[in-house]
C-alpha cells in the first residue's frame, strides 16, 4: 500500500487532521505491510500523521523537475503494479502536476484507489476516478434545435435566478416470476429522462422559446386575433360630475372591463340603454352613468392598445406542433481542472408543462417540466466531469 504526501505546511495537516480524519490512516499505518511515498524533501510534517516504524520513501527533492521526480518514483517503484494507492493529499501548488502524474501511473497498472483526501475538501475514490462533489443549482441553458410543425427562430434561453433544477433517470424493470417469491429474472424495458425547472425571471421568450413556438409581436394588440386585446388599465379612479366619463385612454380603448364603486366596492351594472343608479353604458371609452350617481367616486377599469412593448398571442395549433431544444446543464462547483465545469446536456428535449404560480406574499418562481429523448443520430444525453 502506499500514502501519497504532497507539500503541506503544519497548519494544513492540522486542517486535514480535524476535518478529515487523518488520525485513522496513522492508526492503520500501525498494522499491516505499508510503504509511504514522500514527495519533500523534508518529512517533519508527515510525521505528524505517521507512525515511528513505518518507512518513507523520498522521490523528489526541491531542485528536482516533475519528469525527474517520475522518473525516480519508476525506479524505486519498479514493481508498483501490487501497489494500491490508498490516500491522497494535495497541496494545490504548482506541483501539482507531479501527483496527478503519479496517481495516473498507479491507476494505468490496475493500482485501485479506495480513498481521496484532498485540500480543503473530501472525496472518494472507485476504479480510479474522483467521486464529485457539486454544490448548488448550477447554470441552465436551453439551446435551439428543430422544430415540430413548423418554421420557429428561436433564441438560446439562459435561466435567470436559477431555483432547482430536477434530472431523474427512469428505467421500466419489468419481471418474469413464477411460484416462488422472488423473480426468476428481470429485464430493462423503457427507459427515459424527465427534467423540473424553477426559475425566478418571467420572459415570454423564455416561454415562447421552450413551449409554445408562436410569434411574439410589438405592442399589446398588434395581432389583433384577440376579443379585445390592449393593456389593463386597473381601477382608473373618477369623482362623477356629469352623467359621461371620458377615460384617459379612450383614444386607445379597445374593451370595457367593469365599474365599481370605490366606497364599497360594489359593482355596476352594464346596460346598453339610458343607466339608471348602479347602472353604466359605454362607447369608445366614454362611460355614462345615472345623474343621481353624482359625487359618487368610482373605478373605472378598461383595456387599450399601446405600440411599445411586446406581446406573444398563443395559437390554436395541431397536434405534434412545439419547439425542441436542447438542454446543457454547468456545474462550476469545485472545478478540478481550471475553469472548466462538469456538465449534463440533453441532446433533444421537449417542454410538457410550464407554470406560473402567483402568491400574495412571495416572488413567482415560474416551473417548466419536460422529458429528453434521441436526437436524429440516435443520442440522448452527455454527462462531462472534468
Amino acid at each position: 500500500m502506499i500514502i501519497l504526501a504532497a507539500d503541506l505546511t503544519p497548519e494544513e495537516h492540522v486542517r486535514l487532521k480535524m476535518f478529515m480524519g487523518i488520525p485513522k490512516i496513522a492508526d492503520t499505518l500501525k498494522t499491516g505491510n505499508w510503504e509511504v511515498l514522500r514527495c519533500r524533501a523534508d518529512n517533519t510534517h508527515l510525521r505528524r500523521i505517521i507512525p515511528p516504524g513505518v518507512e518513507t520513501i523520498d522521490c523528489r527533492t526541491t531542485s528536482a523537475t516533475a519528469s525527474e521526480q517520475i522518473n525516480a518514483f519508476n525506479l524505486k517503484f519498479k514493481d508498483h503494479e501490487k501497489y494500491e494507492l490508498h490516500s491522497w493529499i494535495e497541496d494545490g501548488s504548482a506541483t501539482t502536476a507531479l501527483y496527478q502524474n503519479i496517481r495516473n501511473l498507479l491507476i494505468s497498472k490496475k493500482s485501485l484507489p479506495c480513498g481521496a483526501f484532498l485540500r480543503y475538501g473530501f472525496c472518494e475514490t472507485l476504479g480510479g476516478v474522483e467521486m464529485r462533489i457539486q454544490f448548488g443549482t448550477g447554470q441552465l441553458y436551453c439551446l435551439p434545435g428543430s422544430f415540430s410543425g413548423g418554421t420557429f427562430a428561436a433564441s438560446p434561453v439562459w435561466f435567470a435566478t436559477l431555483q432547482d433544477v430536477d434530472i431523474t433517470i427512469d428505467a421500466t424493470i419489468k419481471e418474469l416470476r413464477g411460484q416462488f417469491q422472488f423473480p426468476d429474472d428481470t429485464a430493462i424495458s423503457d427507459k427515459k429522462i424527465t427534467w423540473k425547472a424553477g426559475y425566478g425571471r418571467f420572459n415570454i421568450d423564455t416561454w415562447n422559446n421552450i413551449y409554445f413556438g408562436d410569434t411574439i409581436s410589438a405592442g399589446s394588440n398588434a395581432s389583433g386575433t384577440g376579443p379585445g386585446g390592449g393593456v389593463p388599465q386597473v381601477q382608473e379612479a373618477k369623482t362623477l360630475n356629469a352623467t359621461t366619463y371620458t377615460v384617459t385612454n379612450s383614444a386607445q380603448f379597445t374593451q370595457d372591463m367593469g365599474v365599481i364603486y370605490a366606497s364599497n366596492l360594489q359593482g355596476f351594472v352594464k346596460v346598453t340603454g339610458v343607466p339608471t343608479v348602479g347602472q353604466y353604458n359605454v362607447s369608445a371609452g366614454v362611460y355614462g352613468f345615472s345623474v343621481t350617481d353624482n359625487n359618487k367616486a368610482v373605478l373605472v377599469s378598461y383595456r387599450y392598445s399601446i405600440s411599445t412593448g411586446r406581446v406573444l398571442v398563443v395559437q390554436n395549433h395541431v397536434q405534434g406542433w412545439g419547439p425542441q431544444f436542447e438542454m446543457l446543464l454547468s456545474q462550476p462547483y469545485q472545478e478540478l481542472t481550471g475553469s472548466i465545469p462538469n456538465y449534463m446536456d440533453l441532446y433533444a428535449c421537449k417542454c410538457g408543462k410550464l407554470t406560473a404560480p402567483l402568491k400574495r406574499v412571495d416572488y413567482l418562481i415560474s416551473d417548466l417540466e419536460g422529458q429528453a429523448f434521441a436526437n436524429a443520430a440516435g443520442y440522448v444525453a452527455e454527462f462531462y466531469e472534468d
